[in-house]
């Protein structure tokens, strides 16, 4: 990108662009721009992760918390996760939430950095402030509000450092094209479709005879057109779901996609048609834009891409205008920015009392909090890429986790192994696998979506046969203990046991300590989590032999009794509970202890 000469209204450019009135500009639409980044960090808890955003966002995690890649991770998502996984760390500490929340602000993050980059690209294009500012409002408000710039795609990783290489200035011609050139080679890494309006933007330069002033009209075409095919091989591999194309599917509506598309023809025709100068830009966009419509799940990965250098089309031609029209525009452009930037502004106040309540950002660790609690430490569970990632970071061991398919497979898990299942948009979930038992069920599982975990198996005849025998001799000889004088129940416990509702290891143990001590049970409570007809594996015990629970004394043979058994009578928590003894055997409820 490069400057042009002005003349006539133009003439006090540089006055403007670095003297008080410049500064106020930069500092409306940097409010402005903010203002939008903080407003849209609030639909997070409420957003739904996408197939291509979760493994981003799991791979970022993995290559932070494992010191390397897993062997399964594509080597062109290798540098994006990389850099995601510092941001991450970076913003972790402020936001808080899930993997996927951490994301999506390192991503808006990104997006912030991008839209102040645009100043000094303006700058050194020679536009007027006001033009530039515009741009950055344009960038920074409407498309981050679509939710554009928090979507987790390396797309904006990329279009951040190419706009970073169009902000190098400096005497020394060659230093200056080195770093540009390090930098476009960073995008390139990051996004390979980034290689797209890169080489399209050299084409056309050296088309018009800025590249290689000294080549004669027929190496010109030669290199342009070498440049070109370079261009349309690269848009073929990186898009799609062929070898270059990078982690994508956002959630991103599609209308907001068309609308970039749109926008973006019409500002590149008018470009071509009115700005001599911006052609190589203009070109840069059409073909990026281009890319954007065809490249299927990589749509948002080209649309990240094409937002700069449309913000940068959108200030080159309200400049020009300014020019035509004797500076007139800017009046009722600087309303307009005025009337946007207190429109944000007043939405600020509900941000921080928000996040005080709790809506914005949810901690959605409930399936942690079950693993963890209910099921016996060794239990190993089959996850996709982002249960891994979220659940890693919830406490759970990275050993007890098997990553099935997505960058960080590890292969097929144990055959014992729980399945925790999910569906994602861009990614059908595989079927309930057949006679499978349901175990537990979130709503806001990792990804903001519905995540249940379930109980395998091997035969799924016997495996319902065996259920429904198990269910009626639960019935069986849980009516016989409730009618057992030993125990004291209260009218609900007693109801569970009458019908079937208690696992039977606790019906076992509790019938073998009532043969020489009395109990009294007050409920034998169910976990949230679980289906309303799973056995209940816990038991509040409020006295024993006539004396209260909250008596730890009179509770301690019962607590070295209940921690003398053999697994699977064995508790997996046996602990004071107020003024009650808290007894919680692991889940899943073994079927057979009480006979054929």
């Amino acid at each position: 990108m490069t400057s042009r000469e002005r003349s006539g209204t133009g003439s006090d450019v540089a006055t403007l662009a670095t003297g008080r009135l410049g500064g106020r500009w930069l500092v409306a639409a940097t409010v402005t721009a903010l203002a939008a980044h903080l407003v849209a960090a609030g639909p997070f808890g409420r957003r739904t992760a996408t197939a291509g955003e979760a493994t981003t966002a799991a791979v970022s995690v993995a290559l932070a918390r494992l010191g390397g890649p897993p062997h399964a991770i594509r080597l062109p998502d290798l540098p994006a996760g990389y850099q995601l996984a510092v941001l991450s760390v970076l913003v972790a500490p402020l936001r808080g939430g899930t993997v996927m929340d951490t994301a999506r602000a390192s991503a808006l993050a990104v997006g912030l950095i991008g839209v102040l980059l645009l100043w000094p690209v303006g700058q050194r294009m020679g536009l007027r402030p006001a033009a530039i500012a515009a741009g950055m409002v344009a960038l920074g408000v409407p498309v981050v509000l679509a939710g554009l710039h928090s979507a987790v795609d390396a797309g904006a990783l990329a279009a951040l450092w190419l706009t970073a290489a169009a902000t190098i200035r400096g005497v020394d011609r060659r230093q200056r094209l080195a770093v540009a050139g390090l930098l476009v080679l960073a995008a390139v890494a990051t996004a390979p479709l980034a290689a797209v309006p890169a080489l399209v933007l050299l084409a056309q330069l050296a088309y018009a005879g800025t590249i290689g002033p000294g080549w004669d009209q027929e190496r010109r075409a030669g290199v342009t057109v070498q440049l070109v095919m370079v261009a349309a091989g690269v848009a073929v591999l990186a898009t799609g779901r062929r070898p270059l194309a990078v982690l994508g599917d956002s959630a991103v509506p599609e209308s907001a996609v068309y609308g970039v598309v749109a926008a973006g023809f019409v500002l590149a025709v008018l470009a071509l048609v009115y700005l001599p100068w911006a052609h190589s830009i203009a070109m840069a966009a059409l073909a990026t834009v281009v890319c954007a419509m065809l490249a299927g799940p990589a749509t948002t990965t080209a649309t990240m891409l094409v937002l700069p250098l449309l913000a940068v089309l959108l200030a080159a031609l309200l400049d020009e205008v300014a020019n035509r029209s004797q500076g007139a525009v800017w009046r009722p452009l600087l309303a307009g920015l005025v009337a946007l930037a207190v429109i944000t502004a007043l939405a600020l106040p509900a941000v921080p009392a928000a996040l005080r309540a709790g809506r914005l950002w949810p901690a959605g660790d409930a399936l942690a909090r079950w693993i963890t609690t209910e099921l016996e430490p060794g239990t190993t569970l089959a996850v996709d890429d982002l249960a891994w990632a979220q659940l890693v970071r919830d406490g759970v061991p990275a050993g007890r986790l098997h990553p099935v398919g997505g960058a960080l497979d590890a292969g097929p898990p144990p055959p014992d192994a729980l399945v925790v299942r999910s569906e994602r948009p861009g990614r059908a979930a595989a079927e309930p696998p057949v006679g499978s038992v349901l175990l537990a069920a979130v709503p806001d599982g990792p990804g903001e979506v519905p995540a249940e975990v379930r109980r395998p198996a091997t035969d799924a005849e016997a495996t319902t046969r065996a259920a429904a025998l198990d269910l009626a001799n639960r019935v069986r000889v849980g009516g016989l203990l409730a009618g057992n004088a030993a125990l004291t129940l209260s009218p609900a416990a007693r109801g569970q046991l009458l019908e079937g509702a208690v696992d039977a290891r606790l019906i076992l143990v509790l019938a073998s300590f009532a043969s020489a001590h009395r109990l009294a049970i007050d409920e034998f409570p169910a976990v949230p989590v679980e289906p309303s007809d799973a056995p209940r594996r816990s038991a509040r015990i409020t006295a024993v032999d006539g004396r209260p629970a909250a008596d730890q004394d009179a509770t301690a043979l019962t607590r070295q009794w209940l921690q003398a058994q053999l697994p699977p009578y064995r508790p997996l928590a046996v602990a004071d509970d107020g003024d009650s003894l808290f007894v919680r055997y692991s889940a899943p409820a073994p079927l057979g202890l009480l006979g054929p």
